[in-house]
């Protein structure tokens, strides 16, 4: 079933519905996008309703149960997020008008905006407590994903010596990560289209006894079998953007750099005067 065939036959259903049902139904149409993301306990709390009454509702209006209608959401979303579809679209949409600019900046801040929730929140708490009791911490990320991994490792390596970034090179990415296992916490970053080799090193981390947190998109995400952790971060700007994957890339740093305070002014007072007295810096 099309996006447009499962939210016309949603809409269809107002004339039916009252009270509660009504403005759940209200919400869902508004926000298909933020209701794909998020349980039925979320999404009550949301409406004002109990999640019990979530899931009456999905059966109600002709779901097997509420992750059958969280999954078509998914879908919905996914195809919204499509990178090339959102890359032609963002070029085709380009106001010529001069305000490219602020229109860009707006939209990234009521994105950013939509993406933080109660579960994300939970998510990034674990995930900081698992990068800082990591004996090995190895990021990666592929293809346009490969930025956010980088930052990631760039930045958590200025003060953490167990980080290292996966990529490929003179040796294969699992020959890197090869001896991971048990005290070590694989990082996987991947969003739509999600790259195989990500998936699979995320599978081999997970089957070694390794903790894996994953930075991705939605609940449909192929690397949330393999994680213990998922931080999703959709796209919701109309724009092809990694605003909420970076925004959340800094906040783990300086969750985690709280952390280690002691350790990283050390650190970047080290790698500073050295980097000076290199050349590296003027």
């Amino acid at each position: 079933m099309s996006e447009d065939d499962v939210l016309m036959r949603l809409s269809t259903l107002r004339p039916s519905l009252s009270g509660n049902s009504l403005a759940i139904l209200e919400y869902i149409l508004e926000r298909p996008g933020e209701a794909a993301l998020i349980d039925a306990a979320e999404l009550g709390r949301r409406v004002g309703v109990s999640a019990s009454t979530i899931v009456r509702f999905a059966k109600r209006v002709g779901f097997s149960g509420y992750p059958d209608l969280q999954k078509r959401l998914q879908e919905i979303l996914r195809e919204h997020l499509a990178p090339m579809k959102k890359l032609r679209q963002s070029v085709q949409d380009v106001d010529e008008s001069g305000n490219l600019l602020s229109r860009l900046i707006g939209l990234s801040a009521e994105s950013l905006s939509g993406v933080y929730n109660e579960s994300l929140e939970k998510a990034f708490s674990a995930a900081t407590d698992a990068l800082c009791d990591a004996s090995r911490l190895p990021i990666v990320g592929m293809r346009s994903s490969y930025s956010v991994a980088y930052y990631l490792s760039f930045m958590l390596g200025q003060f953490m010596a167990n980080t290292r970034l996966v990529c490929s090179g003179t040796e294969d990415a699992f020959d890197q990560i090869l001896d991971i296992g048990t005290g070590d916490v694989l990082f996987a970053v991947s969003f739509p289209r999600y790259t195989s080799r990500t998936v699979s090193l995320a599978r081999y981390a997970k089957g070694s006894g390794a903790r894996v947190v994953a930075l991705t998109d939605t609940m449909a995400s192929p690397l949330v079998p393999f994680s213990d952790i998922a931080l999703l971060t959709p796209n919701l700007s109309p724009f092809y953007s990694f605003v909420g994957p970076m925004a959340l890339a800094d906040a783990l740093v300086l969750a985690v750099g709280k952390r280690f305070r002691d350790r990283v002014q050390a650190s970047l007072d080290k790698r500073e005067r050295v980097l000076i007295e290199n050349g590296v810096y003027v």
